[in-house]
């Protein structure tokens, strides 16, 4: 690792993937926010120009076409998987296959057993997987878990009521599933916990537009009502969810932005203020800095980041039983940035 300016290390951070997302949200926050704990080192691109381009901006001034000769050559303390699901368990698998932690965007994978074989690699080989909900390190949604976490204060999550619209522009439904709402099942899990039961219903109205409303029961037995779909998004109201104790208290996060707690019959909320600080950029604010310093803290401390890929296994194995009950078709297809 490379030394700070503090004597203390410098977590050494490659990136595969020079795409549209990782050009406006993970390399702006390695490049702007990130400077003090993670020194960039290489980007690899099979595009040789964008991967170029991307290491200047982040100042990495390496780049390569090849990944493994990256990961060789570099000797990285971690890397950063940015391609699409396709693409997604052959390179975290020769990842974790060269000694390397891997934190990779959703989805990992395009099928359940694809996931399972990249958590089979990352528990043969030791290297910790982490699944880039970037929503989990929101600054909204940490607030909202730090609330309902404290069991004495907030009570015993008993029922969370949760939205996330789309938009049918999406190719597919099931891309639409697997590209946007796979967050939603994500943050499901984050408040409620492992599901035990789901009950799913649609209307499905062509190849890329449908409806989607589906119950679960979680093994504590709380219990939440989710409504999905291709319409009512994005925007502002696209996105929702509220958590409910036994002890009558609830917090709302409205679409991953504000926070509301409320105990009867007072509440407080909190919004950003949206002076020109570095707390108050989007790369903060929705979770993309706190996803990479999450990663880089649970490697370099030996501990299981979470949402693991554990957790994608589990997201995606709902996935797939919410789209066979609705009767939406396991076709997936490539959503370009520019859609």
């Amino acid at each position: 690792m490379a030394r700070r300016s503090d004597g203390a290390k410098q977590f050494r951070i490659a990136v595969i993937g020079a795409g549209i997302h990782a050009e406006t949200n993970i390399y702006p926050s390695l490049a702007n926010h990130l400077l003090a704990k993670v020194k960039t080192i290489a980007v690899c691109d099979l595009d040789d120009a964008r991967a170029r381009r991307m290491a200047s901006f982040s100042g990495a001034g390496k780049s390569y076409t090849d990944f493994k000769e990256m990961i060789r050559k570099e000797n990285p303390d971690g890397v950063i998987v940015c391609l699409n699901g396709r693409l997604h368990p052959q390179v975290v698998i020769a990842c974790t296959e060269m000694g390397v932690p891997v934190l990779v965007e959703k989805p990992p994978a395009l099928t359940v057993e694809d996931a399972r074989r990249m958590w089979q690699a990352s528990q043969s080989s030791g290297c910790p997987v982490m699944i880039a909900h970037q929503k989990r390190q929101g600054t909204a949604y940490v607030m909202a878990r730090e609330i309902t976490s404290n069991r004495r204060e907030f009570g015993r999550v008993v029922q969370i009521e949760a939205k996330m619209h789309a938009m049918p522009r999406f190719p597919t439904n099931f891309s639409c599933l697997m590209e946007w709402q796979v967050h939603g099942i994500d943050l499901v899990r984050s408040f409620g916990g492992e599901i035990k039961d789901i009950t799913a219903r649609s209307w499905v109205m062509g190849s890329n537009k449908a409806a989607v409303a589906i119950l679960l029961t979680f093994a504590s037995r709380a219990v939440a009502a989710v409504g999905w779909g291709t319409f009512g998004g994005p925007g502002p109201f696209c996105e929702r969810i509220e958590v409910v104790s036994d002890k009558g208290k609830g917090v709302i996060v409205e679409n991953a932005s504000t926070v509301t707690f409320y105990d009867g019959s007072w509440c407080r909320t909190w919004r950003p203020d949206w002076n020109p600080n570095l707390a108050n950029q989007s790369q903060v604010l929705m979770g993309y800095v706190g996803e990479i310093l999450h990663f880089v803290d649970c490697v370099q401390k030996k501990k299981q980041p979470s949402p693991s890929i554990e957790d994608g296994v589990k997201n995606l194995e709902a996935l797939y039983e919410i789209a066979r009950q609705t009767g939406i078709t396991t076709e997936w297809r490539f959503t370009p940035s520019r859609f």
